[in-house]
């Protein structure tokens, strides 16, 4: 969680291209991350489960 909250600082100071080259990861998982913290905050960059959602 700390890397990614690190991502997300640099992409809102200096802009998504800048941290997918320091982090050396694509445009969409910093534009997903920083979806993430911007709607749900902190708990927006814990994993999720990876099991099947049932009704």
């Amino acid at each position: 969680m700390v890397l990614r909250l690190k991502m997300v600082k640099i992409a809102e100071d200096k802009g998504i291209s800048e941290a997918t080259r320091l982090y050396e990861t694509t445009r969409n998982t910093i534009r997903k991350w920083l979806r993430r913290y911007r709607k749900e905050g902190l708990e927006g960059l814990k994993d999720e489960s990876k099991a099947p959602k049932f009704i």
